[in-house]
């Protein structure tokens, strides 16, 4: 069990688009773009990893994490997957709200919130499970369970599966 993400990226915004089309490097891979995109700017883990994004701003940043041999990418109601030594995505899941952050990394799965809750996801990003609580309000993680509070001050509590359900 892995609770702490590898390594975070550092986001570089952009005011406008092309600001921000000037400003790609020629390595950076292509380009992730969600729904009704209006705002713009990159991940950079290295010299060698820039992920260029288009995305619909409502209020969060993309938030991307670096774990072996792969990159992952939240924002808006997506998360992407890239396989790091051929550059190509794995996998783009749609998530059924806005994506919020990673919480954990386990040797099947990784677990991801979005605001009504927590998803189980394999490495090739399919749904193992999904458990919402109404909108997080806080939460603690162990081996074996998920429990918080959702913001209507309910109490929820949830057995992480070891396998799809």
């Amino acid at each position: 069990m892995q609770t702490k993400q590898h390594s975070k990226g550092r986001w570089i915004h952009y005011d406008t688009r092309n600001a921000f089309i000037a400003q790609i490097p020629p390595n950076a891979y292509e380009l992730l773009t969600t729904d009704s995109a209006n705002s713009w700017g990159y991940v950079v883990f290295d010299t060698d990893i820039v992920i260029p994004i288009a995305y619909a701003d409502m209020g969060l940043a993309p938030i991307a994490v670096r774990c072996d041999e792969r990159l992952y990418v939240g924002i808006d109601e997506i998360l992407v997957g890239y396989n790091l030594v051929s550059r190509s995505p794995l996998f783009r899941h749609k998530m059924p709200t806005v994506f919020q952050e990673f919480v954990r990394f386990d040797a099947n799965q990784m677990i991801v919130r979005d605001e009504i809750g927590f998803i189980g996801l394999s490495y090739d990003g399919i749904e193992l499970w999904n458990f919402c609580s109404g909108i997080v309000f806080d939460y603690t993680i162990d081996e074996s369970k998920i429990s918080g509070e959702n913001f209507l001050k309910e109490d929820f509590e949830f057995i992480i599966p070891a396998k799809k359900i």
